[in-house]
């Protein structure tokens, strides 16, 4: 991993993984790289994402500007 603390951070999903079980996947993320990389999975791997895949649904600005759907009374 690229940053010490994201060894800390791999050691709690990693404990979080032992203690949810099979039925969970965790999967974390190094947001500060281009792409925001999967670099660890903990749990059940139930998606079968290879390490490195990139962070589905774009970066956290695209998201942070995308219009948000207005629901009835908001």
């Amino acid at each position: 991993m690229r940053h010490p603390l994201l060894r800390k951070y791999g050691k709690l999903i990693d404990f979080i993984g032992q203690v949810l079980g099979e039925d969970y996947e965790l999967a974390l993320f190094d947001l500060k790289s281009e792409g925001y990389p999967l670099i660890m999975v903990a749990g059940g791997l139930n998606s079968g994402r290879p390490l490195g895949t990139p962070l589905a649904g774009g970066t956290a600005e695209s998201r942070a500007r995308a219009p948000r759907e207005r629901t009835p009374g908001s």
